[in-house]
Parts: structure tokens; C-alpha cells; sequence
């Protein structure tokens, strides 16, 4: 029996590609993990038929109701309390075959503060990741933690999700309210504010595909994910933080026209519309343009 004391919780709308490719990641891992909880928050019928191909996985499928917050939530209370780490991989990523090693090595350890790890999530296929990551481990701010930490790449510790209650349910994709996004680096903000550390892991290592969005999806994405990163900004920061937030966006925009780069101006004008209206509480909608 595998006594690595790390989880792996996994929520989903049960319409992914990529099951097989994510399950048999972590069955071809060094060290296995305990359990594997799959939310689901659709169709569970595609999970079953790839969790059969790795039948030595210990998967256990369950149903939530929407909201990636929530069913991380719930997944990791399924995983009952005598584990010491929780990865929480989205559907679309996959293992190097050393990560559950590494987890169990970081998460076992002693330590006086309670501890998250913020792994590095890689495309293989593009030259450049999502984030612009560090470049050896080290303990990230109130700064560095929007740089080089994506959710789908945590380690989170029991310690870290008792201490912070879990992820904000009005944050995060699926979440009831307009701010679909920013609940991973708001619970890395309160561990921080608990006493804790959050440290850059690179030897954590997940994978990615490069996602090809239409132009008018991939703003719409933009738009939504920097409201929640002024919903957290709001409730995370002082009014220096606030600012320089604006001011910088500001900033990334100005450089954009001044290159006379459309899609950096398109991409930088919906950040700077997200982020205020999560920083002011006011959504326009999409189609009065209207506030409420």
C-alpha cells in the first residue's frame, strides 16, 4: 500500500481530451500518490472510461455542482485528513513522472510554518509558459507569488488548507459571481498573512498545452481573469497596492499603442477593464455596457 502521503484532487466539467494522458501520469509515477479524487461537475461518463485504463490508480470519481473552487473544496475533504500534501492538477495538465516524489519529499519534511509549493507548469510545445517563472527555488511575496504560481501546479499542504479554510467560493472559474478567477493566489495571500511560506518548487513539474483561442474568446478570458485579480487586489491590498496595479496595466497598455501592437492593445484594454472593475465592485455588462 502507497504511504507517500500526498493526494491528488482533480475537479471537472467531465469533458476533457486529455483524461488518459493525465491519469497515466500519475500512474507512471516514481512514487504513487494515496488517492486520486476526480470532482465531477458534468458528464462522468468520459472519466470512467479513462480511469479503466489505469485500474492500479487509487481513483475515486465524485459529483459536485459547479464551481472549481468548491469542487477542489470538497474534493480535498474527501481525501479524509490522514494525508500530509494535496496536488490539484487541472484536467488538461500532466505529471513528470518524479512529481509525486518530489511532493512527498517536500511535504514530509519538518517545518515550523505551515507550507504551499508553487510548482512550474511548462509547455512543452511553445518556447514561452503562461507565467515568467524564477529561476532556481526561493520564497515568493506578495510580488512574486502573481509571477511564478499557477494554480494547477500547488502543493498544498494540510497544515496551509486548515489554517486558510480552503479556497474563496466566490472566486474562481464556475463561481457564482462575476469574479471567475484569482482564488489560487488569494489563498497563497492568506497563508502568507497566517505566518506561512510559500515557496517556488521547479523540481514540481506539471505540463501544458498551449491553448489556440479565437481572438474574441481568448479577450473575453482576459477580461474575466483580471477582474478576479482585482477582486483580490481589493481585498488583499492597501490603496499603494491598488494603484500601482492600475498604473501598471496603465503602462502595459501605453507601450502596446505606442508599438502600435493591436493585439497587445486589445489584450492590455480588457486587462485594464477587468482589473478595475474588480477593483471598484462595478461589472459592465457585456451587452448594455451598463454597470451593476
Amino acid at each position: 500500500m502507497s504511504c507517500s502521503g500526498i493526494v491528488v484532487v482533480i475537479p471537472t466539467l467531465g469533458r476533457s481530451p486529455h483524461y488518459r494522458r493525465l491519469f497515466e501520469s500519475l500512474s507512471e509515477q516514481t512514487i504513487a500518490p494515496d488517492h486520486v479524487v476526480v470532482v465531477v461537475q458534468g458528464d462522468h461518463d468520459a472519466v470512467e472510461r479513462s480511469a479503466a485504463g489505469t485500474p492500479d490508480l487509487p481513483i475515486e470519481i465524485v459529483h459536485h455542482s459547479p464551481g472549481l473552487s468548491a469542487s477542489r473544496n470538497y474534493g480535498i475533504e474527501c481525501c479524509g485528513t490522514h494525508w500530509r500534501g494535496v496536488l490539484i492538477p487541472d484536467d488538461d495538465l500532466w505529471l513528470a513522472d518524479t512529481t509525486i516524489e518530489h511532493a512527498a519529499t517536500l511535504a514530509n519534511a519538518p517545518s515550523e510554518r505551515i507550507m504551499v509549493y508553487a510548482g512550474r507548469v511548462s509547455r512543452p510545445a511553445s518556447s514561452r509558459d503562461r507565467v515568467q517563472y524564477l529561476n532556481e527555488a526561493q520564497e515568493l511575496d506578495r510580488r512574486t507569488v502573481w509571477k511564478s504560481a499557477l494554480e494547477g501546479g500547488l502543493l498544498i499542504s494540510r497544515e496551509a488548507f486548515m489554517a486558510t479554510g480552503g479556497f474563496d467560493e466566490a472566486l474562481g472559474l464556475g463561481s457564482p459571481g462575476p469574479y471567475q478567477s484569482g482564488e489560487g493566489t488569494d489563498l497563497l495571500l492568506r497563508v502568507m498573512d497566517a505566518g506561512g511560506s510559500v515557496e517556488f518548487e521547479p523540481q514540481l513539474q506539471f505540463y501544458e498545452d498551449e491553448p489556440g483561442l479565437p481572438r474574441s474568446e481568448m479577450l473575453t478570458k482576459v477580461r474575466s481573469y483580471a477582474r478576479g485579480t482585482g477582486r483580490v487586489y481589493r481585498m488583499r491590498y492597501g490603496a499603494a497596492g491598488r494603484s500601482g496595479l492600475v498604473l501598471r496595466t496603465v503602462a502595459k497598455l501605453t507601450l502596446c499603442l505606442a508599438r502600435r501592437d493591436g493585439l497587445g492593445v486589445a489584450r492590455s484594454w480588457n486587462e485594464l477593464l477587468g482589473r478595475v472593475e474588480g477593483l471598484t465592485g462595478w461589472v459592465a455588462s457585456p451587452k448594455t455596457g451598463r454597470t451593476a
